[in-house]
């Protein structure tokens, strides 16, 4: 399974398949959902869904509430484990760091991915001498959840855009 980080979503319907631009990019992430492969945390869903735009109705879709996957106990136990981590003596973060990161998306997103053995789809990428920012592939090795990029998984799940889809 792949949880997608916001920026999947809001990168895709504002910068390249847009609702009216590639309807089936939408369609395809509702398929993937139903089939299992594909899914994403509360916490994302409530990031993009306080638009006032077609990807916060997208979100809003009750036909898709159970793409947005709760808290679990599972995932409650990673965040304290996340907390950790993130506090170590070890790690070079500024306070405000570990405090944004606490109480981010990103945070349930890495937890929720441990919990069900999932593969986190973001476009961060790595910053492990940040001390601003904790970047969602840093922390999701600290507790071996993989990160991969968007255009890879869908490339890999074979999406397909075909003239018809537009």
């Amino acid at each position: 399974m792949y949880l997608l980080d916001a920026n999947a979503f809001m990168e895709a319907s504002r910068l390249y398949y847009s609702f009216q631009i590639a309807p089936g990019f939408w369609q395809w992430l509702s398929d993937s959902f139903r089939a299992g492969t594909v899914a994403s945390v509360t916490a994302v869903h409530d990031e993009i869904a306080v638009g006032d735009d077609e990807l916060a109705d997208w979100a809003k879709d009750s036909e898709l509430r159970r793409f947005w996957l709760p808290d679990s106990a599972e995932s409650i136990s990673v965040m304290a484990e996340l907390a950790v981590w993130a506090n170590s003596p070890e790690r070079i973060y500024k306070p405000s760091a570990i405090s944004e990161f606490m109480g981010s998306a990103d945070l349930r997103l890495i937890a929720q991915a441990k919990a069900v053995g999932a593969t986190v789809v973001t476009r961060e990428t790595s910053e492990p001498h940040s001390r601003r920012k904790i970047k969602i592939p840093d922390a999701a090795h600290s507790v071996d959840v993989s990160c991969l990029q968007p255009f890879a998984v869908y490339e890999s799940r074979g999406l397909r855009l075909s003239q018809q889809d537009v």
